[in-house]
């Protein structure tokens, strides 16, 4: 993680649980963190935690619809902190109702949320990459729910992301400066990450998702990690 030092990373869904826990670590590392989401009251109270880092902690308010927002978003970054070293997308929503239930504005509305603006994103923050000439990281979260009774909307969007993923991975492939990509998958039962206090151990723990992180990160810069799942035994 050394090289990072003093990089900027991005965190979507910061106030999230788990998205909390990683912008801590990566500053912790001392790392510059930004922190993106659509609360202001959990960003300031996040801001204030890691105030005494290592690091520093940034946040901006956008709302991933929209293209303009993520423009002006990676505008004020590049301005105000410097270029985008790695981007860690925790922003997976979705909703558990029956396939043959849920309406096409539903199915709309959740593609929209969840895999269009990934890929607004991820088109925006590789443009500033290369126009920064930088050695990139990108990480997509998301979860695959293990009940295949269970198996709806919720995978289809997540496998999606996947998907996404690997497209933008073989696209990017040779390209220099290296830029890499990588699916990090989270299998459980149940659509919820546990509290890092948490001692439950039928799911999945941020410690056990930021290490992964932090795993991913570390490793050497001619080596690409393309898919790593996670899964509780």
């Amino acid at each position: 993680m050394e090289r990072f030092k003093n990089k900027l990373a991005i965190v979507v869904g910061a106030t999230t649980t788990l998205g909390v826990a990683i912008a801590e670590e990566l500053v912790n590392n001392g790392l510059k963190v930004l922190g993106l989401d659509t609360s202001i009251a959990l960003l300031e109270k996040l801001a204030l935690k890691l105030q005494y880092s290592n690091g520093t902690f940034q946040y901006y308010i956008v709302d991933l619809n929209k293209e303009s927002e993520i423009i002006n978003m990676i505008s004020w970054t590049q301005e105000n902190i410097g270029p985008i070293h790695i981007m860690i997308y925790n922003l997976t929503t979705c909703t558990q109702s029956n396939l043959v239930q849920e309406q096409t504005e539903d199915w709309r509305r959740i593609f929209e949320k969840n895999v269009i603006s990934l890929n607004t994103i991820t088109r925006k923050i590789l443009k500033n990459m290369a126009e920064n000439y930088v050695e990139g990281y990108i990480i997509n979260i998301s979860t695959i729910l293990e009940n295949r009774s269970r198996r709806n909307v919720y995978n289809i969007i997540n496998e999606s992301i996947n998907t996404l993923t690997e497209s933008f991975r073989g696209e990017l492939r040779g390209s220099e400066p290296k830029i890499k990509i990588t699916n990090l998958r989270l299998v459980t039962d149940i659509n919820i990450i546990a509290d890092i206090e948490t001692n439950t151990a039928s799911i999945l723990k941020c410690r056990d998702i930021v290490n992964a992180v932090i795993f991913i990160l570390s490793m050497s810069s001619n080596v690409q990690i393309d898919n790593l799942t996670l899964s509780i035994v």
